[in-house]
């Protein structure tokens, strides 16, 4: 395995977040770290951010220096102002290394840039246009001569570090991804850590909890499904909701997971949809514009957190951090900004601190502190647009607007993926209900919540009746001013769980058969992330108080009564380990013999003779001419590996940029490409020139599809290399055409 790039990797990661320590203690003084759980993602999010806006007038190697070096070095300075208390950074950092180990040795077994299963093609393609780039946003390396139509921020992060250290990009493609699950584990750590140890619990159990439940969980269908998977009969007859969500006849889906099992059924739980982990994300493998947003989001939350607990002045200075977070963020993932502002606005609703305009009317305060949230609110949605308005502007896809009432969920698999979670905050949340002394009273409260609930499901509103009751009593726990911070994440991810079942984002790959598909995708992590830091510190809290309550009780029953909702929840959280424990074993099963982070050695062995044609290609080749290769009708395989793993743009590659330019502009391309392999030589030679085509690569795609080349012993146009396979041609359009032409465009 690559040992030295790993260890210089880390280190130059550990000093960028060394350097924001200061920073982070300004912020989040009050945590038992100091705010070290969040260095990490403040520092790649600021230097980002800086060569993000500077990336617009130049950008390279010498630029991401540049700043990253102004970065340390102010850093550094303020460490003689506030010198941080290192012995706080111990258990942040023992967690971060950790983290980044355990994805190291997980990513060196399995470490393959692979085109099927996800979109790491797409992901390694930016990546490679973001190092051949000299100015942002990159060429677009499937739509040769426009910019890149696609947030690309969490890419930019990436891309820093390959220019600090020198690593090569197939291997910092694996280092990256281990980077931010790391950044991510640590955040939730430090976050859920913080909110236990201010109400007076043991704040490393529930950082240690959210460490499990955010890093390695899985939901409840797995363990369920291997349970009931060899019993079809009486899986079919009691537990068919555990199997409607893979894409397939019942019968075959219990078969499936009976004899089949993969971590891939992981995200196939909500019949017309996929609901993703963040482990199942990161064993994947995708460096996915929605994986990466997600290291960042425990960095929104513990803002947020501070947001709720200061006032005055200090609570403006950290809106407008959050601000400009979530403005960093949009570049990442434009998902992320409706999260980053509503968690501004409950933070704003529901901090103990009132708001400065009183009124005598507690209907009127009330109504003023809600107006004042989301007027805080909208300030960060202003900040945040402005802060990504390059991209936001000028080089956002093709969209067709929101649609609303798709087909909802049915509550048995909403149970098994949010389920563990509802339990955590159900056990904790029945703290705050002392107002509820009245047997009668709360006997009718029961009743009226099982009659909505029953009411509810018979109109196919099952998330309403499993949500509705948690945001209640969520709602009425913080105004009573005595609710912890892990109450305000089950509103917040409640809020998302909600608004996916009733509106989804028409954006590429929409499919009206299943509307949602990609929205609750790309949400449903988020919801994992918010609610796994909030279960933890609610999970935690319940341990601690059923500890307590056994020791108190002298009477064996009593304390069997005590000790069983921690029991309960105790069984719950062990299930969640059956996901991860089954895929790393199905992992090591795959797993290559000569482990390496090198995400692209697999193509020397598959595809030898286009692994060695691009291999010249990216050594031999500068900046981004224009090449042309087979357009990538077929996608999730082996088409438009050449710009990928350069990252020297092609005239038309993936058929993603239907959804980035429309479908027409697409095909327009791609029939006009054909035309250069096959049509005669005065049309292709036109072609060529209009593109301003100085490759063309000819391997073993273009072989099969077009027949032999039209290319050699023509005007303007000389092979380069040459193997047994793949021929690559250096062309000159302009002599190309007027050859033959009296009407080149030029």
């Amino acid at each position: 395995m690559e040992f030295v790039p790993v260890a210089v990797w880390l280190g130059v990661v550990l000093a960028l977040a060394a350097a924001a320590l200061p920073v982070v203690e300004r912020a989040f003084g009050g945590f038992p770290d100091g705010g070290a759980s969040f260095a990490p993602a403040t520092a790649l999010a600021a230097v980002t951010l800086a060569t993000y806006w500077f990336g617009h007038l130049a950008f390279g190697r010498l630029v991401s220096v540049g700043v990253a070096l102004i970065f340390v070095l102010v850093g550094f300075a303020l460490w003689g102002w506030r010198a941080p208390d290192l012995s706080r950074v111990r258990l942040p950092l023992a967690v971060f290394l950790t983290a980044f180990a355990f994805l190291v040795v997980v990513r060196a077994y399995d470490p393959g840039i692979v085109a099927v299963g996800g979109e790491k093609f797409l992901d390694y393609g930016i990546l490679n246009s973001l190092l051949r780039a000299d100015h942002l946003p990159p060429e677009d390396m499937w739509f040769a001569g426009h910019p890149l139509r696609y947030y690309y921020g969490g890419l930019l992060a990436s891309s820093i570090p390959v220019h600090l250290t020198g690593v090569e990009p197939n291997v910092a493609y694996n280092l990256a991804l281990a980077t931010f699950y790391a950044t991510l584990v640590t955040g939730a750590f430090g976050l859920a850590r913080a909110v236990a140890h201010r109400n007076g619990r043991n704040g490393t159990l529930a950082g240690g909890l959210a460490v499990f439940l955010v890093g390695l969980a899985g939901d409840l269908a797995t363990p369920l499904r291997l349970l009931l998977a060899p019993h079809a009969d009486l899986a079919a007859k009691y537990a068919a909701f555990a199997f409607t969500g893979i894409r397939t006849s019942l019968p075959n889906a219990i078969d499936i997971a009976a004899t089949e099992w993969s971590y891939w059924l992981g995200r196939y739980v909500i019949d017309g949809t996929l609901t993703i982990t963040p482990f199942w994300a990161y064993l994947n493998g995708d460096l996915h514009a929605h994986i990466i947003a997600s290291a960042f989001l425990p960095l929104s939350a513990a803002l947020a957190y501070t947001i709720y607990r200061a006032s005055g002045r200090r609570r403006l200075g950290l809106l407008a951090c959050l601000a400009v977070l979530c403005g960093f963020l949009t570049t990442v993932n434009t998902w992320s900004l409706p999260t980053t502002v509503g968690l501004a606005a409950l933070a704003l609703a529901f901090g103990p601190h009132p708001s400065p305009v009183r009124f005598t009317s507690r209907v009127l305060d009330e109504l003023a502190r809600y107006a004042a949230a989301v007027a805080g609110a909208l300030l960060v949605a202003a900040v945040a647009v402005l802060v990504a308005s390059p991209f936001l502007f000028f080089h956002t896809p093709v969209n067709r607007g929101v649609g609303f009432l798709p087909p909802r969920s049915d509550l048995g698999p909403l149970l098994l993926v949010h389920g563990v979670f509802l339990a955590a905050f159900l056990l904790w949340i029945r703290r705050y209900d002392t107002d509820l002394t009245s047997t009668r009273l709360a006997f009718l409260v029961g009743v009226l919540s099982a009659a909505s609930a029953a009411v509810l499901l018979e109109l196919d509103y099952a998330i309403v009746a499993l949500v509705a009751p948690f945001l209640l009593a969520g709602w009425w726990a913080l105004r009573r001013r005595d609710a912890d911070f892990s109450v305000l994440l089950l509103l917040a991810g409640a809020g998302l769980a909600l608004a996916v079942e009733f509106a989804y984002a028409r954006v590429y790959p929409f499919d009206p058969s299943v509307p949602r598909w990609n929205t609750v995708y790309k949400v449903s992590l988020q919801i994992w992330v918010l609610w796994g830091i909030g279960a933890s510190i609610a999970a935690g809290g319940v341990l601690e108080r059923a500890l307590d309550r056994v020791r108190t009780r002298s009477a064996p029953v009593r304390r069997a009564r005590a000790a069983a909702p921690a029991l309960c929840l105790l069984v719950l959280l062990l299930s969640t380990a059956v996901f991860p424990a089954a895929a790393l074993a199905q992992h090591n099963d795959n797993a290559i013999d000569d482990p390496t982070l090198d995400g692209t050695r697999y193509a020397e062995s598959y595809h030898p003779a286009d692994a060695r044609a691009i291999d010249w290609l990216d050594a031999n080749v500068d900046g981004t001419p224009v090449i042309v290769e087979k357009p990538g009708r077929t996608i999730y395989s082996w088409r438009n590996a050449v710009s990928v793993m350069t990252g020297i743009p092609t005239v038309a590659g993936w058929t993603h940029e239907k959804g980035y330019r429309g479908a027409e502009a697409w095909r327009t391309r791609a029939r006009d490409v054909d035309y250069i392999y096959e049509a005669d030589w005065e049309s292709a030679a036109f072609l060529l020139d209009y593109y301003d085509v100085q490759y063309v690569y000819y391997g073993p795609n273009e072989r099969d599809a077009y027949g032999p080349s039209h290319f050699d012993d023509r005007t303007g146009v000389r092979a380069v290399y040459q193997n047994e396979r793949v021929t690559i041609y250096r062309v000159d359009a302009d002599t190309a055409c007027e050859a033959v032409r009296d009407d080149c465009p030029g």
